[in-house]
């Protein structure tokens, strides 16, 4: 987070994107709909009605900067049902294409919309569906202005038919995963869909201990004892211009403390990364676009047109982009060397454009687009994992959201779990459904899902009717923690069932891994190894075994297989010059897999 903007969600993906014919459930003009001009004074801003002979019954709403209530939308039955909104949108600009609004449900805020631009300046209407929770018999379903101006045609309504199922795979995505990361993961998976791990972010780091914690201390004392089960954690002052200071490297040193603290009382923590500026060059708000010169293009070999492995290993954008990553990783390093498994959850909210943090994306690690984004995620995976060995990693990817929300995905092969921030309303404990549903339905259930960040905590109760089970919730530090989420919410959150807290923690040696999970250590097994010289892909194998060997460039699409009866070497002279990695599979499992680099 850190952007302070407003307390609303970010952005959700809507479930799907449609444009066509659909069936023909009941439609709700927006003409018809109760216009709210409330919180806008201009009146320029108001929400009106316009024609349009494109729009369903000649006429649409202009909302502009206000809202509309759809009133008696009916619902044969409760649960889930998919709403589909035809819209138009034209406002978006190269900076920030997309418009988003808030989106209310029988009073409860659902979450946000992503409207994508639709085309031209005269209504080109398209449907786009979300999922929505609906009780049985009449609804009301509001569409309130976040950052407002888009054209809203009707909605309509359906059942919805959920056939995703989830497959989250048992094995971290580094084939090396320690023994104890994999536990922690165990632990994270087996819950997932069962119970939702309690959290909170912390600021100050209060005697290194986690009990002292502010934010610690307060959900103890409103909620009769009981602790969270994870803390959020931030190394936004281990690297920039100051970071050599003593202050600085004491707020690092003591987040490190703090982790080793929670773990060995049983719990879990999760590491992000402000990243300031890396060319060191400014200090205040450093990370964020709008407050330093530093732009992630100015890293690669073709700045106007950055490619994924195409790097220029000689900027000093990259030289100080790796010096950095190099000096989190030793950070890092001394809770792997402690056996201390975290959550790692960098480049958060890449994708995120727009509002008071400047209309553009608001880190700089985003400004330069999906594709770059995309390349320094994998450059970091490379780096920490293959080159610093930090095995003791679990890798979790902020998603945003939008008609190009996959864009800036890294890939399945380079992502354990993915988290959305999502910042409702003071005291609005919704389950967030279309958003849960929304990141299921576009990653293909593949990933554990979780809430990474929050305002207020949605209600446990609210998250088992709604299906939106979301693995752990995290509420930002201080007022988000303090105020945004009353005393008597913390209560029946922590006291719930569906919720676990720092005294249901297990114990990590009561944890085990899963069966054929057991982790692999390069000191001690010998396994094979790839290297690249030239256009040649050489396997070295310590025995015969039967080996099937991908290579997978950085957008995690598959580049080359290859298959040997131990050592051997390939041609790769059909292979485009880049970074790639190269996974060697043995009976079946994946045994090792190795960065390298073809020329």
């Amino acid at each position: 987070m850190f952007r302070k903007l407003k307390a609303v969600s970010t952005i959700i993906a809507a479930a799907g994107l449609a444009v066509g014919i659909m069936a023909q459930p009941v439609r709700y003009e927006a003409q018809n709909a109760v216009l709210d001009n409330s919180a806008e004074s201009n009146s320029a801003w108001h929400a009106v009605v316009a024609s349009s002979p494109s729009a369903s019954g000649g006429q649409y709403v202009r909302m502009n900067g206000g809202g509309m209530t759809f009133n008696n939308v009916a619902a044969a039955a409760a649960g889930p049902h998919k709403l589909w909104i035809s819209y138009s949108q034209t406002y978006g600009d190269a900076a920030n294409p997309n418009k988003t609004q808030n989106l209310v449900i029988n009073g409860t805020t659902a979450g946000d919309i992503v409207f994508p631009p639709t085309g031209p300046a005269n209504p080109t209407f398209v449907l786009m569906s979300v999922i929505v929770p609906l009780r049985a018999g009449s609804n009301t379903i509001a569409i309130t202005r976040s950052w407002g101006w888009v054209d809203i045609d009707y909605i309509a309504v359906e059942p919805f038919v959920d056939d995703v199922e989830f497959n989250i795979s048992n094995m971290l995505v580094n084939p090396n995963a320690s023994e104890n990361a994999l536990k922690m993961y165990r632990f994270i998976r087996d819950n997932f869909g069962n119970k939702t791990i309690s959290g909170v972010m912390t600021n100050e780091i209060v005697n290194r201990n986690f009990t002292t914690q502010p934010e610690i201390a307060h959900v103890r004392n409103a909620s009769g004892g009981k602790e969270p089960a994870m803390i959020g954690l931030d190394f936004m002052h281990s690297t920039g211009l100051r970071s050599n200071e003593s202050w600085f490297q004491q707020y690092s040193n003591g987040t490190l403390a703090l982790a080793e603290d929670v773990y060995n009382r049983g719990g879990i923590s999760i590491y992000m990364w402000h990243w300031k500026d890396p060319n060191k060059a400014s200090e205040s708000g450093a990370f964020y676009t709008e407050n330093t010169n530093f732009r992630l293009h100015s890293a690669f070999n073709n700045p106007s047109n950055p490619q994924i492995g195409d790097f220029n290993v000689e900027s000093e954008s990259y030289k100080n982009i790796i010096a950095d990553i190099d000096h989190v990783s030793g950070l890092l390093k001394t809770l792997a060397d402690k056996e201390i498994p975290v959550l790692w959850r960098p480049l958060h909210e890449a994708a995120g454009h727009g509002g008071a943090a400047g209309g553009g994306a608001w880190f700089w690690w985003g400004s330069s687009g999906a594709t770059a984004n995309k390349a320094l995620w994998l450059l970091m995976y490379d780096r920490m994992t293959n080159h610093h060995g930090l095995n003791n990693l679990i890798w979790v990817w902020t998603c945003q959201g939008g008609s190009d929300a996959l864009d800036w995905y890294p890939g399945h092969d380079f992502v354990d779990i993915i988290g959305k921030d999502i910042y409702a309303d003071a005291h609005d404990y919704g389950s967030q459904m279309p958003a849960f549903a929304s990141i299921k339905s576009v990653y293909e259930g593949r990933k554990i899902i979780a809430l990474a960040e929050n305002g207020p905590i949605p209600d446990p109760d609210f998250m088992i009717s709604d299906g939106a089970p979301w693995s752990w919730f995290m509420p930002w530090y201080a007022e988000f923690t303090t105020q945004q989420n009353s005393n008597a919410h913390w209560n029946k959150v922590m006291n719930h069932d569906f919720v676990i807290t720092m005294s249901d923690m297990p114990g990590w040696a009561n944890v085990s891994v899963y069966k054929g999970a057991k982790a692999v250590s390069n000191a001690a097994v010998r396994m094979p190894v790839a290297s690249v010289r030239g256009k040649t892909l050489n396997v070295k194998s310590p025995d015969n075994s039967d080996l099937r060997i991908r290579m997978v460039n950085m957008s995690g699409r598959t580049a080359a297989n290859f298959r040997a009866a131990g050592s051997a070497s390939f041609s790769l002279k059909n292979v485009p010059a880049g970074r790639y990695i190269v996974e060697i599979k043995a009976s079946g499992k994946r045994v090792s897999s190795s960065a390298v680099i073809v020329k």
